[in-house]
């Protein structure tokens, strides 16, 4: 049984923990499996980082997704195929890999297929179309679509055309599998993150543990906002972390006697970098007693230093599902639906503050502010909700197995 997983993203430890996930969930349940992993360009480090180390997983190395915008634009954008584009060398190597499988599953991720038209992804999906091959679409979140002007309306033609022909598809989130129902598609598997059917177990680093070890400590992962299409045109990036350093002070007024520990989730180029971002808040806020770990760690060891953390005050989608997966308190500052339809999904909206407004007015921001300060005290743990995402997941999972065992 060959499976080759497309559209694998690196530099997110929220993703790596969902691709981790499911490949060591395939692997033991798919003792006949054999996967080929389709990443994109990245640095050696990013992908020693995140590969699942076994003799029946191979990960294979992309092209850029610079050089596939011009050769696909009639193949993707105006939605029929021009005969050079089977000859293009590009796609001439990637094709050898899907003759190669019996199933094309869409890796884990964020959200795609929606806001930040990602061409790049649904152009992997159209060839796996083109060729007959089975698609699963796994545990994503999608959405919103818009039909102007005409590039977003096109766009969103191909993605309901991708949807309704794949075999499998699970949405994370009710908000998604909402959006999924207005556009027509009704196979929809409910599910949440993927992460959820792992509970890795790591060795925390000595340097960390040195530092996280000397006293009780919370954990507090911020998101720089300005790359997302809610937040553009709203604040510079001084606002964004003057704010965050507003949060960070009312953590500490809670917690005067814990340390501040930041996990960096995605690694990139300045201001949207995580560790760029949080060593900031730490030089901006010298009176706080705030840590920064290396971006180098997995999520395995992410999952557990936040394991042994009193709370968890995340605006990155993954520290929260770090923190349900660990049964962790937590606060959720929501930027995005992936976020409240997760928590939605498993009766956990309470621990939610929506974050989609800050930065339209000075009103807004401090409106932010109170409800985190009110919402503190209140914190707790809420096993039922850890258990109902791991169920979900599970079911889906299941779900997906039975899937490829019927056409096999």
């Amino acid at each position: 049984m060959n499976i080759l997983v497309v559209n694998q993203p690196l530099r997110n430890r929220g993703d790596e923990s969902a691709h981790r996930a499911l490949i060591r969930s395939i692997l033991r349940a798919l003792p006949d499996a054999h996967l080929r992993v389709l990443y994109y360009c990245e640095a050696a480090d990013a992908v020693h980082q995140f590969v699942v180390q076994d003799e029946r997983v191979e990960y294979v190395i992309a092209f850029s997704p610079d050089c596939h915008q011009l050769l696909a634009f009639d193949f993707l954008r105006k939605g029929i195929v021009n005969p050079l584009f089977w000859l293009h060398p590009y796609v001439y190597w990637y094709l050898r890999y899907y003759r190669w499988a019996d199933f094309v599953v869409c890796a884990p991720g964020g959200i795609c297929m929606g806001g930040f038209m990602n061409t790049w992804h649904e152009e992997q999906l159209l060839i796996a179309l083109k060729l007959h091959k089975p698609i699963f679409y796994y545990g994503r979140s999608i959405g919103p679509f818009w039909d102007e002007p005409k590039e977003k309306s096109i766009f969103k033609q191909q993605a309901i055309r991708i949807l309704n022909y794949a075999t499998y598809v699970s949405l994370r989130d009710a908000t998604s599998i909402e959006i999924a129902r207005d556009l027509g598609i009704h196979h929809v598997i409910e599910t949440t993150d993927t992460a959820f059917l792992d509970y890795p177990q790591a060795e925390i680093p000595k340097e960390i543990l040195s530092e996280i070890s000397k006293k009780d400590y919370v954990v507090f992962v911020p998101n720089a906002l300005i790359w997302h299409y809610y937040y553009q045109g709203r604040a510079r990036e001084q606002e964004v972390l003057a704010y965050w350093c507003k949060v960070a002070r009312v953590i500490a007024q809670h917690y005067p006697k814990h340390k501040i520990v930041m996990l960096p989730q995605l690694s990139l180029q300045g201001a949207m970098d995580d560790k760029y971002l949080f060593q900031n808040i730490q030089k901006h806020c010298p009176e706080l007693d705030i840590f920064v770990t290396d971006d180098k760690y997995s999520s395995d060891v992410q999952q557990q230093i936040i394991r042994g953390s009193a709370a968890v005050f995340g605006a990155r989608y993954h520290s929260i599902v770090f923190a349900i997966n660990n049964n962790v308190p937590f606060i959720s500052l929501s930027y995005e639906h992936k976020m409240s339809g997760l928590l939605e999904e498993i009766g956990l909206s309470k621990e939610m503050i929506d974050i989609t407004q800050l930065f339209t007015s000075e009103e807004e921001n401090q409106s932010i502010l109170k409800q985190l300060d009110q919402r503190i005290p209140l914190i707790h743990r809420d096993s039922n909700g850890q258990r109902l995402a791991k169920e979900k997941a599970k079911e889906a999972f299941y779900v997906f197995v039975e899937k490829i065992k019927s056409i096999q």
